[in-house]
């Protein structure tokens, strides 16, 4: 009976044993399943997104590596530089933030390697991820690049007929593009330090506005010979003449012009040419930044101005409308048209034959001004699909610096502009952007450039557009990019 007893106290024993250790094995504390990952990422990839994988349990941050996590081009092998690290909130998540915009429409390959778990009891196995990015938000490839002019920024255009454009860049240098659209280089005089911007009346008769190298004040330039030789016919006490508005009057032999700039801060300046003597008389306004553009109705007696906007620390100088209804004699500001802190600046301008203004600027500004009678307008805010400002307290990372509608068809019109895409060497990258609409601006569709990359999504900033008509635009940008509209026929 003991010996029996023995034996059942030992069988006892051992069960109890085992029953420890098998709750020893349900520990809730041990990890129940491998470190791995969820799931690849489905869905095209967002080129301004970062890129989030899940696992299924917390990482050890020190393993949480650029080595360790790895995006490349999948058809060269490139890798896409970007910063790893786990996801706030949640060390169950990875985030790699790409250093700049992913290119759209890319297959990219992202590897996985050697990350810990939170204890370093377990690692991942190698894991490989095939995606794509997604389509460019592009579908009216309505523009043909030409040769770009030598990588130069470009600040005007002019277009005198179909295939006969003026185009202005910074570095003091005029570009004739004719009938085979090629250009032809005109370097301006050398005591000239900057140019601005460029308006022919005919295919020899042009103005242009510079900067004096020893003052660094603006000049106007008046040529006969197509931009060969220039004179010089006025000069301002401002900074800079941001544009030169010159047109033919029919039954004339002289044009209708008016000039404009300013200082940075202030004053607004505004140059009405007197061609029968080939003088100006100027208008100043104090508390908003220079001219930036004009624009008139076919009369000549109905124009619109925007200002330029700067924030130097703590003080603003908001960009405003101003209106002349003597063909640029006198200017009047538009009450309650001035930008706000976040818009800060205005940089394009359009009147329509209605009396309707159209001004764009900073943080993707665009808007309607209505007349509503006694000199007062109705503002409305214009919404442009599809782009957002990646840096919302800077107006500059979206802006869009030009919008014309065409003389012969006031219902097609186009807006022009530039998106912070990221920073090379900390100099700040942009996309070129360019929205059509053909309702007289109620709706409005973004257009890309027949054969660039991303059907043009990538185009560098877009500063001016010149339309002479609704079959014939031209628009110029950074990088030397020059675009001529194609329509429909798009080669």
């Amino acid at each position: 009976m003991s010996v029996a007893f023995s034996r059942l106290s030992t069988l006892v024993a051992a069960a109890a044993v085992s029953v420890a250790v098998m709750s020893c094995d349900k520990d809730p504390t041990q990890p129940t399943a491998p470190l791995a990952l969820v799931q690849c990422p489905t869905g095209p990839l967002l080129v301004n997104s970062p890129i989030t994988l899940s696992f299924t349990q917390p990482l050890s941050p020190g393993s949480v590596t650029s080595g360790n996590v790895v995006v490349t081009d999948a058809a060269t092998g490139f890798e896409i530089p970007g910063a790893v690290r786990l996801a706030a909130g949640n060390p169950a998540q990875v985030v790699f933030t790409p250093s700049d915009q992913l290119p759209f429409d890319k297959a990219l390959r992202v590897r996985v390697q050697n990350l810990q778990s939170v204890d370093n009891s377990a690692s991942v196995n190698v894991t490989v991820c095939d995606l794509r990015t997604e389509l460019p938000p592009i579908r009216e490839l309505y523009w043909r690049a030409l040769p770009d002019a030598a990588g130069n920024a470009l600040s005007g255009v002019s277009v005198v007929e179909p295939s006969y454009t003026y185009v202005m860049a910074r570095i003091n240098t005029l570009l004739r593009y004719t009938d085979t659209l090629s250009s032809t280089t005109l370097p301006l005089p050398p005591y000239y330090n900057a140019s601005n911007d460029v308006s022919f009346v005919s295919r020899q008769h042009g103005f242009a506005t510079v900067a004096e190298a020893r003052t660094r004040l603006g000049v106007v330039l008046e040529t006969f010979d197509g931009g060969v030789t220039f004179d010089t016919i006025g000069s301002a006490l401002a900074q800079v003449l941001n544009r030169a508005y010159f047109r033919p009057i029919p039954n004339a032999t002289t044009p209708f012009g008016v000039v404009a700039g300013g200082q940075t801060f202030s004053p607004a300046y505004f140059m009405k040419y007197h061609p029968a003597n080939k003088t100006f008389s100027v208008t100043t306004f104090s508390g908003t930044g220079g001219v930036n553009d004009l624009d008139f109705t076919g009369d000549t007696l109905t124009g619109a101005a925007a200002t330029l906007g700067i924030q130097v620390g703590t003080r603003f100088v908001h960009g405003t409308v101003f209106v002349s209804k003597d063909g640029g004699s006198t200017w009047q500001e538009v009450a309650g048209a001035a930008a706000t802190d976040t818009v800060l600046t205005y940089r394009g301008i359009a009147v329509k034959t209605n009396g309707e203004i159209f001004v764009t600027g900073g943080n993707g500004y665009a808007a309607k001004l209505t007349p509503s009678g006694g000199g007062a307008y109705t503002i409305t805010r214009i919404a442009l699909p599809g782009v957002t400002n990646p840096q919302p307290g800077n107006p500059f990372a979206l802006i869009y610096n030009d919008v014309q509608f065409a003389p012969d068809n006031n219902s097609l019109g186009w807006i022009v502009g530039a998106r912070q895409v990221g920073t090379i060497g900390g100099v700040p990258r942009y996309e070129g952007l360019i929205f059509v609409t053909r309702d007289g601006g109620g709706t409005w569709i973004r257009q890309g450039v027949a054969g660039a990359p991303n059907y043009g999504a990538e185009f560098p900033a877009l500063n001016r557009i010149d339309v002479l008509s609704s079959t014939t635009a031209w628009i110029v940008g950074d990088g030397g990019a020059v675009l001529r509209y194609a329509g429909v026929n798009t080669p």
